[in-house]
C-alpha cells in the first residue's frame, strides 16, 4: 500500500498559496505554479523534473500532479523493500526514568524538519514528539515480524483471533494508559467498516473487500477514485453483486462495484443504486427508506449513525448462493406463481377455447384440478387481444402547417332534436389546421352550407392576407356540390373515405367540444335546451 498523504498534503498547501496570491490580485500562471511545485522538491526527483523540462509541449497542472503521485509511488515501491514504511500506528518507544517517549527513527533535527524548510516539508523527517523508523515492529493484528496490520493478510479475516501483545513493552506501556491510547489511534481509525453507507455524491459503488464482489474482473484502466480531500487511489477491480435483507424478499443488484482496496467504508451510490434497482430513497432525520417505484412498498431501512446514513442489515450474496435463491433466500411470491402456473394456465386456457380467468379457475376446482392461479399478476393472452380487437389502429398525422388556411377542415353537425329560438336545427364550423380557430355557422338545413362557405372564404381571404390551399370534409352532398368552386379558385378538396370518420378526426373532436360547452353552460344557468342556439 501506498502513502500519498504527505505527497497530498504538498500539494495542497502550494495550490493554497496560489489561490490567496490570486485573490489579492497576483495570480500565477500555469508555468509559475509547475515551478513552485518543483521548488519544494528533494533531490530524488530531480531525473523527473529534467523529463518534465525537456519535453517540447508543455503539462498542465493537473497532468504534473498526477505525474508527480506516480512518481512517487514508483519511489515508495523502491523503498519498501529496504525498510519497513513508517506509519503513525506503529509507533515504538521507550520510556526513561521520568517516562519521556525517545525518538529512535532516521535523522530529525532539533526543529523537526528535514528536506523541504519548515513550512512545506512532505513528511519525510519526524520531530521529537513523531516516531521513526527503528528495529522492526510487530504487526498489531498477529503479532508477527516483518509486516504492519495494513498489510497483513488476517486483516479481513473475521475469524481470526487477535493475540495477546501485553509482551511487547515497546509498543504498549502499562504505566502510561493515555500513551498507549494515542499510539494505536491511527490503526482504529483504519479499522474495516463491512456496513453500507449510502452517498448521492458518488458515481459508483465503493468497496475496499474484493470478498463482496460477486463475479470480478481485473480493473485495466486508468481512471482513478478521486475523493473530497482531491486524493487520487486506484481501482484493482470491477464486478456485479447481489444482496438482500431480512426486512424485504427482493434482492438488490450493485452493478460496476468497484473494489478499492484503500478506502475504509462501503458506499453506496444513491443515483445508481435507484436507476439498477428501480428504487428511490427517502432520507428522514434519523433513518431513510428505500422504496419500490411501482408498488411504493419499504424493501429497506437504513439508521443515521454517527452522522451518516448506514444500511446495516444488507447481506451479499455470493455467485453459488445467487445462483440458487429462489430455493433458499424467499422471493417473491408473484414471481414464483407466475413460473410455476404460467405454462399450466395457457395449457387450460387453450384448451376451454379461451375462457376468461375466473372461468378456468371454476373449471379447475370442478374437475379437482391443482392449479394456483395468482389474482394480482396479469397474464395476457395474445390471441385474445387480436380476436377481440375490432379495427386496426389509424396511423398519427406529423404533418406540420406553418401558415394560416394551409388547410382547413370542416364538418355539419344536426339535426338537432330541439329547434332554437330562430329554428335553427345544424350548424357548420370551419377549423384553420396551423391556428386551430374555428367558425361558426348556424343553418336551418344543410343545403346552406354553400352559402356559407362562400362568405368564409371571402372573408378569411381578406383578413389574412392568405389563400385557401387545401379543405378537408367528408363525402356529403353538401361539400362534394362545391366541386366547381373548388376547381375554380384552384382549392384541393381532400375527401375521407366511407365510414371512415378517424380521418377527419379534428372535425369530429371539434363537434364534441362545441356540444359538451353548450350543454355545460345549459345546466349551469338552468335555461332550457331552446337555448343552445
Amino acid at each position: 500500500m501506498i502513502n500519498y498523504d504527505g505527497q497530498i498534503a504538498y500539494l495542497l498547501e502550494i495550490k493554497k498559496i496560489v489561490n490567496n496570491l490570486a485573490a489579492i490580485g497576483s495570480p500565477l500562471n500555469t508555468a509559475e505554479h509547475i515551478d513552485a511545485i518543483f521548488d519544494g522538491l528533494s533531490e530524488e526527483y530531480d531525473p523527473f523534473i529534467t523529463s518534465v523540462l525537456t519535453r517540447t509541449e508543455e503539462y498542465s497542472v493537473e497532468q504534473i500532479e498526477s505525474l508527480l503521485m506516480a512518481q512517487e509511488e514508483r519511489l515508495e515501491k523502491h523503498k519498501a523493500s529496504e525498510s519497513v514504511p513508517l506509519q503513525a500506528n506503529l509507533a515504538q518507544g521507550s520510556f526513561n526514568s521520568r517516562k519521556q517517549f525517545t525518538n529512535q527513527g532516521r535523522g530529525s533535527n532539533n526543529n523537526g524538519t528535514h528536506g523541504r524548510g519548515p513550512h512545506r516539508g512532505r513528511g519525510r523527517g519526524r520531530s521529537a514528539q513523531h516516531f521513526g523508523r527503528g528495529n522492526k515492529q510487530p504487526c498489531q493484528v498477529c503479532g508477527k515480524i516483518g509486516h504492519i496490520a495494513f498489510h497483513c493478510w488476517h486483516r479481513y479475516d473475521q475469524q481470526y483471533t487477535e493475540p495477546n501483545l501485553n509482551h511487547n513493552t515497546n509498543v504498549y506501556n502499562p504505566g502510561n494508559q493515555q500513551q498507549m491510547q494515542a499510539m494505536i489511534a491511527g490503526s482504529q481509525n483504519m479499522v474495516y467498516d463491512d456496513q453500507w453507507y449510502p452517498d448521492s455524491g458518488a458515481t459508483n459503488h465503493l468497496t475496499s473487500d474484493l470478498n463482496n464482489l460477486g463475479s470480478k474482473t481485473d480493473y485495466t484502466g486508468q481512471d482513478k477514485i478521486h475523493m473530497g480531500n482531491g486524493q487520487a487511489i486506484g481501482i484493482n477491480h470491477t464486478g456485479t453483486s447481489f444482496f438482500h435483507t431480512p426486512m424485504s424478499s427482493k434482492i438488490f443488484t450493485l452493478k460496476e462495484l468497484l473494489h478499492v482496496p484503500h478506502i475504509t467504508k462501503n458506499l453506496l451510490s444513491v443515483s445508481k443504486f435507484c436507476k439498477d434497482n428501480n428504487v428511490y430513497v427517502e432520507f428522514h432525520t434519523n433513518y431513510c427508506l428505500v422504496k419500490s417505484q411501482d408498488s411504493k412498498e419499504t424493501l429497506l431501512r437504513g439508521n443515521l449513525k454517527n452522522g451518516l446514513y448506514v444500511f446495516d442489515e444488507v447481506q451479499i450474496l455470493k455467485p453459488d448462493v445467487y445462483e440458487h435463491t429462489v430455493d433458499s433466500v424467499p422471493t417473491n411470491r408473484t414471481t414464483l406463481y407466475v413460473q410455476r402456473t404460467r405454462k399450466s394456465y395457457d395449457v387450460w386456457h387453450n384448451r376451454l377455447a379461451h375462457a376468461s380467468r375466473k372461468i378456468v379457475q371454476a373449471v379447475m376446482k370442478t374437475c379437482n384440478v391443482p392449479m394456483p392461479i395468482n389474482h394480482q399478476d396479469s397474464i395476457v393472452c395474445k390471441s385474445c387481444c387480436i380476436g377481440k380487437s375490432h379495427t386496426l389502429p389509424f396511423s398519427d398525422s406529423y404533418t406540420v402547417y406553418n401558415s394560416p388556411l394551409e388547410l382547413v377542415y370542416s364538418d355539419v353537425w344536426g339535426p338537432s332534436h330541439y329547434a332554437s329560438r330562430e329554428g335553427f336545427r345544424y350548424y357548420v364550423h370551419f377549423t384553420d389546421a396551423f391556428s386551430k380557430y374555428t367558425w361558426i355557422y348556424f343553418m336551418h338545413n344543410k343545403s346552406e352550407t354553400a352559402h356559407h362557405f362562400i362568405h368564409f372564404k371571402s372573408m378569411v381571404e381578406n383578413q389574412f392576407g392568405h389563400k385557401i390551399k387545401m379543405f378537408q370534409s367528408d363525402g356529403g352532398k353538401e361539400f362534394t356540390c362545391l366541386t366547381k368552386l373548388f376547381n375554380e379558385n384552384g382549392i384541393t378538396h381532400r375527401l375521407s373515405c366511407p365510414h371512415s370518420h378517424q380521418q377527419n378526426g379534428t372535425a369530429e373532436r371539434k363537434h364534441r367540444h362545441i356540444t359538451e360547452v353548450g350543454l355545460t353552460l345549459l345546466s349551469s344557468s338552468g335555461l332550457p335546451h331552446i337555448f343552445l342556439v
